[in-house]
């Protein structure tokens, strides 16, 4: 086995075909657990993490670890958490430090009940307005410097007894078809950005 000089750079894995990596990382609820399937599955919780994952295709993993499995190919990188939404930065920080990236580097994508469903929202940086997933990811990151898509999942309705409830149901039967446009419309949104650099701009945009 060839030594390595102390002080030299380590080397890359060999999945890392580029000086710069863009990496995507959907926020959620794990689709599986312990094997099988989920109760979160379809959540509107998780149409931010379900969204990135339909970009999955046959990316090779590069990385898999306790808080994250990461799949590579050429310059850039999918995060799929395996730790719970309050969690979610436990996942980013791995991601930053395995692909040597900065946290500027990954799209965070997200739902958010203040937004319409139907409706995006695309912020360079900010706040986490509330959301769990995002906290975990500003504390655990150390900066809010990062690039979110904020995916409108609509507000709660009268005969739900508060948010948390609301996000962790399934969307409801007349809502279905307006999510699936949302999660389609959001990771086409993703592919057509993901080059060099993520978008300098806010914007907002409608399903």
């Amino acid at each position: 086995m060839p030594k390595v000089r102390r002080g030299a750079p380590r080397p890359k894995n060999p999945l890392i075909r580029s000086d710069k990596v863009l990496a995507v990382f959907g926020l959620g609820n794990p689709l599986r657990h312990g094997g099988l399937s989920a109760s979160y599955n379809g959540t509107r919780h998780n149409i931010g993490k379900e969204a990135a994952l339909s970009l999955k295709g046959r990316m090779p993993l590069a990385f898999k670890g306790p808080f994250a499995d990461i799949y590579v190919r050429g310059g850039r990188a999918l995060i799929e958490g395996n730790i719970y939404m309050n969690e979610s930065g436990l996942a980013f920080r791995d991601a930053v430090k395995k692909l040597k990236i900065k946290a500027e580097d990954i799209l965070v994508l997200c739902d958010d009940f203040n937004i319409e469903l139907g409706k995006m929202r695309y912020r360079v940086s900010g706040s986490s307005g509330g959301h769990k997933g995002l906290d975990s990811v500003i504390e655990e990151a150390g900066t809010d410097n990062f690039p979110r898509l904020r995916l409108g999942i609509g507000p709660p309705v009268f005969d739900y007894a508060g948010v948390k409830d609301w996000v962790l149901e399934a969307f409801q039967a007349d809502e279905r078809a307006k999510a699936e446009a949302l999660r389609k419309a959001a990771s086409d949104f993703v592919k057509s950005k993901w080059g060099r650099s993520w978008p300098g701009e806010n914007n907002g945009f409608n399903v």
